[in-house]
């Protein structure tokens, strides 16, 4: 079994650690629910029929979305562009245009996140107007890597009511030893 801690910085909300990693532990799923089961598995968005983000969405399904995305990114960087797109309006003013965030993604912290072969998603925790979930991919060379998705409903149009993401935080892995 392993534990997660952030290699960087702690993320900005007040999110209390240990109730996220009992969140985490106790609900792990295989994979989270993905929306439009019609879609074929392996195949990437086009541009015209990338998902944008919606109301009706939870945040379980916004990080499904982009995790889905990025999972079948292409050479056109297609799923990048979709993760892009549900992210709020102060994370693109942090780590925008599209093509910044491209490299950002491509950035070896969170590049495992690109064309992963699997993940499992812990459940999402509520705190304080935010959503918090830990997912761990395993990508082509069967690697392990874990992130803390952090979201918030926003408040004004274009996305009013609509989860994005503020922060995706790398989490480090360690053992946990016995006491």
């Amino acid at each position: 079994m392993k534990t997660f801690r952030s290699p960087v910085s702690k993320p900005r909300s007040a999110v209390s650690f240990p109730l996220l990693m009992l969140a985490w532990w106790s609900t792990v799923s295989t994979a989270a629910p993905l929306p439009n089961p019609n879609r074929p598995v392996n195949t990437p968005y086009h541009p015209v029929d990338q998902p944008m983000p919606s109301p009706d969405l939870s945040p379980a399904e916004v990080v499904a979305i982009q995790l889905k995305a990025l999972q079948q990114n292409d050479a056109q960087d297609n799923g990048i562009a979709v993760a892009f797109n549900f992210a709020s309006p102060t994370n693109k003013a942090a780590t925008g245009p599209l093509n910044r965030f491209k490299l950002l993604v491509r950035n070896p912290l969170y590049e495992p996140l690109l064309n992963f072969r699997s993940f499992r998603a812990g459940k999402v925790v509520m705190e304080q107007g935010q959503a918090h979930q830990v997912i761990v991919v395993t990508d082509q060379q069967g690697n392990q890597a874990a992130f803390l998705f952090s979201l918030s409903k926003q408040n004004r149009t274009p996305h009013q009511d609509c989860w994005m993401t503020d922060s995706v935080v790398r989490l480090e892995t360690e053992p946990i030893t016995e006491t």
